[in-house]
């Protein structure tokens, strides 16, 4: 995953132009701040990726995470909805291992992230690049995150794979 901080090349690596408007918008919500707070955000100012956007809520004691929402095209994909539910009841331990992973990481850094990763479902392999962007309702701590993801592939791109059942809801990343 890339992360924004410091690094001037962060939003020319974003190739999807929706999630570079995203990206503006929450950088200028957020000013001077590490994160604008959730209610700063108009879903009316991010329609273009609303069905694209994961918002994950950051519950502590115990440390959960709750899908808020799981946009409508990614639960399309998946074959099924997380909204309302915690990401410890992902069916696939790969991939909630992966995410708790992601979202411990933006926890620590808090700063956005952007990467373009593979994920197996089925038996394809689909791309998909996604951003991540750290909210903040105190201004001290990262209680809500805001994904956009979007999968690259169509079933005529996507790879076929030969793969046992374990491996077919493997995720594969590229945290460089």
């Amino acid at each position: 995953m890339q992360q924004a901080a410091h690094n001037p090349s962060f939003v020319s690596q974003i190739e999807d132009p929706d999630f570079v408007r995203l990206y503006e918008y929450w950088n200028r919500l957020r000013g001077e701040r590490f994160a604008p707070p959730r209610a700063d955000l108009d879903p009316m100012d991010i329609k273009a990726v609303l069905g694209d956007v994961l918002l994950i809520d950051v519950q502590q004691e115990p440390l959960r995470f709750l899908f808020r929402l799981h946009g409508t095209n990614l639960a399309e994909r998946a074959g099924y909805d997380m909204t309302g539910r915690y990401v410890d009841e992902l069916p696939h331990d790969e991939n909630r291992h992966w995410l708790v992973a992601r979202y411990m990481s933006l926890l620590t850094n808090r700063e956005p992230e952007y990467g373009q990763h593979d994920r197996i479902v089925g038996d394809r392999r689909w791309r998909y690049e996604v951003l991540w962007l750290p909210l903040s309702n105190d201004g001290a701590d990262v209680d809500q995150l805001l994904g956009a993801l979007r999968y690259r592939d169509t079933l005529e791109t996507s790879r076929p794979i030969e793969a046992t059942a374990s491996q077919r809801i493997t995720v594969v990343g590229d945290d460089s």
